[in-house]
């Protein structure tokens, strides 16, 4: 693969931070995604840069559609197409027990793990 271009949702911290390290280390130019901007993605994208690999971080809230298609514009636009997807972003239920659930809470998670997935898959073309 000539263009190692990838996205990676929920990207700044956690399992995503790793993921995006280890591309940028195999040689990979990254974008993250994170819902709201934190001094977690400016240092994740930093290490990427070190590593003399072309990354940055761009808000978007995956289980918002326009949010979705401007991440993917914003990457054409500077990186060029996307050749790998990390579909990382989720979200988990607190700590409450189902019956103490509302629905209004997994609308919410069904919104960012299931239709933010799909999402962002089918806006990489």
């Amino acid at each position: 693969m000539d263009s190692r271009i990838a996205v990676v949702t929920g990207g700044s911290r956690g399992i995503g931070a790793a993921t995006v390290h280890r591309l940028a280390t195999l040689g990979w130019d990254v974008c993250l995604s994170l819902r709201e901007r934190d001094a977690e993605a400016t240092e994740v994208v930093a290490r990427c840069r070190g590593l003399g690999r072309r990354a940055f971080a761009v808000r978007a809230d995956v289980s918002v559609e326009a949010d979705v298609v401007e991440l993917f514009a914003r990457v054409d636009r500077d990186l060029g197409t996307v050749t790998t997807l990390v579909n990382n972003a989720g979200m988990v239920a607190s700590k409450s027990r189902v019956d103490e659930m509302g629905a209004e809470r997994v609308s919410q998670m069904l919104s960012v793990n299931v239709v933010g997935a799909f999402t962002s898959a089918r806006s990489t073309r």
